[in-house]
């Protein structure tokens, strides 16, 4: 399995993943609209910085997982983190997140914070099997020493 940040001429079998899996991810309530998917794709694998495409592809380069990965800031401190906008794999699920949290560090993030519904056993198991820890609605995985213990 191979991790890596997409490039423009993946935007078709990133679409066709995300596409194809969308019925797995509980946000199957709304459809998709493959122009705006497209648009919102392409839109992230131009932005550099704060946002990219991350997939992890087979040895035969079909696309196993997609984490679009994103860096904000937290409103109350100059403190950035990171983000899935989306996460969904059927392979390559902890390479995709070793390779998140590398992308995370390299662009100086306190932690990341993944939004898991709390009826979702099996991703929080996982995510906790990578390092993640609840924290209220969110699992968070600390990428420097947390805040409290830099007080301390």
């Amino acid at each position: 399995m191979r991790t890596r940040i997409a490039k423009y001429k993946d935007l078709s079998a990133v679409c066709r993943y995300l596409t194809a899996m969308h019925e797995r991810t509980g946000w199957d309530f709304v459809p998709i609209n493959p122009k705006v998917l497209r648009e919102s794709v392409v839109n992230m694998i131009r932005t550099q910085h704060l946002v990219d495409v991350l997939v992890a592809e087979d040895d035969d380069g079909n696309v196993r997982g997609v984490l679009l990965a994103s860096v904000d800031r937290f409103f109350w401190s100059k403190a950035h983190y990171a983000s899935d906008v989306h996460f969904i794999a059927d392979g390559g699920g902890a390479s995709l997140l070793t390779a998140f949290k590398d992308w995370a560090h390299r662009r100086q993030c306190t932690c990341i914070v993944m939004a898991v519904a709390t009826d979702d056993p099996r991703a929080e198991m996982f995510l906790e099997a990578g390092g993640f820890e609840r924290r209220g609605g969110a699992m968070v995985c600390f990428l420097t020493d947390r805040p409290e213990e830099k007080a301390a």
